[in-house]
């Protein structure tokens, strides 16, 4: 009793079966076109953009998965990727360690002009003689040497070195540096009281010694050299007082200057005007 009822039962539900399909069978589809005769294949239409409606028979293979498109993998590993300035550079960062190239010039070398014509002390400039200057062939003038400079005079071939002293100064130390290098060493003192005609003759002197040569005079500030060397120019080179003050300008004179300096110009005038 109970199979007769449950084949019954699939009976009635392939009846039901049946006649739900005929219904949906007749109404239109609008993806497709009219309905053919009883056992004719439907119609296939293709969706958009040509892809089949139903999946490829199956081939027992699997299907073959293509990637984007992309930059082949690489096998290097950390340490091979290039190097920049001590770093690792990686694709698409920055190395901000990379500086930019800079061009090399080649630099100038500036020479010094050539020596005046006969006198090879004018080539070079000491180290260690503030104020030094050419007077003329093989004569110097500047403020006291420090030991450098007394080493350049002596490496120069330097004979002979003045010491225009104001009268207070203790020269026994610049004697002793001075002659255990070889050089003569010379005073003379050089005040308002000493501008006479004794003092100003051994300058002179001293200067146009061509025994002597080369010859460095010196003092400590230039009021001594300044005033000595315009008495050099009016007396020996005998030049007017516009020549002598220029040149011995050069060489320490200043005009106005201090008391010290002053004293002294008074003591020169008054020498020129009673020669």
């Amino acid at each position: 009793m109970t199979m007769r009822r449950w084949i019954a039962g699939l009976a009635l539900g392939s009846v039901l079966l049946m006649s739900g399909c005929r219904h949906c069978c007749k109404r239109p589809n609008p993806t497709m076109g009219p309905p053919g005769p009883i056992g004719a294949p439907a119609p296939r239409t293709l969706p958009p953009q040509g892809i089949p409606l139903d999946p490829p028979p199956s081939t027992g293979m699997k299907p073959e998965v293509l990637l984007p498109q992309s930059m082949p993998p690489t096998t290097s590993s950390p340490s091979n990727l290039p190097k920049f300035n001590g770093g690792s550079a990686r694709l698409g960062e920055p190395d901000f360690n990379i500086q930019p190239a800079v061009s090399e010039e080649k630099s100038t070398i500036v020479k010094p002009p050539p020596a005046a014509m006969g006198d090879p002390l004018a080539s070079a400039l000491p180290v260690g003689i503030a104020q030094f200057a050419q007077v003329k062939e093989n004569v110097s003038s500047g403020q006291r040497p420090d030991l450098d400079g007394l080493d350049w005079l002596h490496a120069k071939g330097y004979k002979t070195v003045v010491f225009l002293r104001s009268g207070t100064e203790d020269d026994s130390s610049d004697r002793k540096q001075v002659t255990d290098r070889g050089m003569k060493y010379q005073t003379l003192t050089v005040k308002p009281e000493s501008i006479n005609p004794t003092s100003v003759a051994e300058f002179n002197r001293l200067v146009n010694d061509a025994e002597g040569r080369p010859i460095f005079i010196y003092d400590f500030s230039g009021k001594q050299a300044g005033a000595m060397w315009y008495l050099y120019f009016r007396t020996s080179e005998l030049l007017n007082d516009d020549e002598a003050r220029v040149r011995a300008g050069r060489h320490g004179l200043k005009n106005p200057g201090d008391a010290e300096q002053t004293r002294l110009w008074t003591a020169v005038q008054k020498y020129l005007s009673e020669r």
